[in-house]
């Protein structure tokens, strides 16, 4: 399911716009990609230590200062990309290729919302990977399916950005509900669980 969020856009836009669109749409989720390798990374090295840590609350304690930090490394790294976007897609693809960073610059919020999401969801993971995270995702595909059969015609490779920006979106503030409402406690109860 987490696949399809990810990739059901560009299948969308070949499907609807053709191959030239997915051209360009393509070059900007690789771009995207690229710039979620520093979450990705984090999240591979956070899992295998929360694992081993019994205490959910020190897991959690864990989990969140991994995510603060990650949003924080994130933000200047998206801004520079941003800025870069035009520039490096005309200096390494040609003119032609301009939409593809119009596209990028359409998907920043959601490759934000989405690197902190997965470094989030290690916390999950870590202590079994609830069922209610596979119904978040499976909410997260079908609106990501419906938003773009509804928007791709319309806005074509900029609005396929939009809705995944939308759909990683929704995703992670499900996720922070399901952390914050069945595992944060306040702290004095996190030093009561160590008596």
């Amino acid at each position: 399911l987490s696949f399809m969020v990810l990739k059901a856009d560009t299948l969308l836009v070949k499907w609807i716009l053709g191959a030239e669109q997915t051209g360009y749409y393509s070059i900007a989720a690789s771009m995207a990609d690229y710039v979620l390798l520093l979450p990705v990374a984090i999240g591979l090295i956070l899992f295998p230590r929360l694992s081993e840590i019994r205490d959910v609350a020190e897991k959690l304690q864990r989990a969140t200062r991994a995510t603060i930090g990650t949003a924080i490394c994130l933000l200047p790294l998206l801004v520079a990309s941003g800025l870069a976007a035009h520039y490096a897609v005309k200096l390494l693809f040609g003119t032609a290729f301009m939409p593809a960073a119009d596209a990028f610059l359409w998907l920043l919020p959601g490759i934000f919302t989405l690197g902190v999401e997965t470094v989030l969801v290690q916390f999950l993971n870590s202590i079994g990977y609830p069922p209610i995270v596979l119904w978040v995702w499976l909410f997260s595909s079908v609106t990501n399916v419906a938003l773009n059969v509804y928007v791709i015609p319309r806005q074509g490779i900029v609005g396929a950005s939009a809705v995944s920006s939308v759909t990683y979106t929704l995703t992670l503030a499900f996720i922070i509900a399901i952390v914050r409402f069945r595992w944060y406690k306040p702290a004095s109860l996190f030093e009561g669980s160590h008596a």
